[in-house]
């Protein structure tokens, strides 16, 4: 069994529901919310859990005119050895 189809199990065995988190629900809790608007950047950590704010009968359209157009990028902070803390240092 693959990976996804593993956790898609495990998910069915607690009662998880599929699709977009809405508040909080199944041993998590909304702690943040932020609005979309045309051209905002939302930038957070890429070990926290999110989720779009969409509603219920969301168009998830391909056309990208008219779904909701997302990118994933990946920025690592590095800092001088003689001037970050030892808990900042790359690993």
């Amino acid at each position: 069994m693959g990976a996804y189809a593993h956790a898609h199990e495990k998910d069915k065995a607690i009662g998880a529901q599929s699709g977009y988190m809405r508040g909080s629900g199944h041993g998590f809790e909304e702690i943040g919310r932020v609005e979309s608007r045309f051209n905002r950047l939302v930038v957070y950590p890429s070990n926290l859990l999110h989720s779009g704010i969409l509603p219920d009968d969301y168009d998830f359209s391909p056309d990208p005119r008219r779904g909701r157009l997302t990118t994933n990028i990946f920025l690592t902070e590095r800092c001088d050895p003689a001037l970050c803390r030892e808990h900042d240092r790359p690993g």
